[in-house]
């Protein structure tokens, strides 16, 4: 089976796809910080400073390396952005399941 192929069977499963987003979110964090360190000319150290956070802290966001949303938030925030969480319906298919 293609590897295309594969993924897109694989992401039919709710608890796989749930998984992709939750990374998917979590790299689109670790760019907005690396971002914004870069185009203000900070270094990790630096942006940590300004954060109230240590450099090594910065280094695992920056990898997408953290524990849970939630605790990104107030950084964010900091960085003048805002995190919103989503609720949508799930889909029913045939047969109400």
């Amino acid at each position: 089976m293609e590897v295309k192929k594969y993924f897109e069977e694989k992401m039919k499963d709710p608890a796989f796809r749930r998984i992709c987003e939750r990374e998917l979110d979590r790299q689109k964090i670790a760019t907005v910080i690396m971002d914004h360190r870069i185009k203000n000319n900070l270094t990790q150290r630096q942006l940590g400073k300004k954060l109230s956070v240590s450099q090594q802290y910065i280094a695992k966001l920056e990898e997408g390396n953290f524990s849970n949303l939630e605790s990104v938030k107030p950084l964010l925030e900091k960085l003048g952005w805002r995190m919103e969480i989503k609720l949508v319906p799930i889909k029913k298919g045939k047969g109400g399941k």
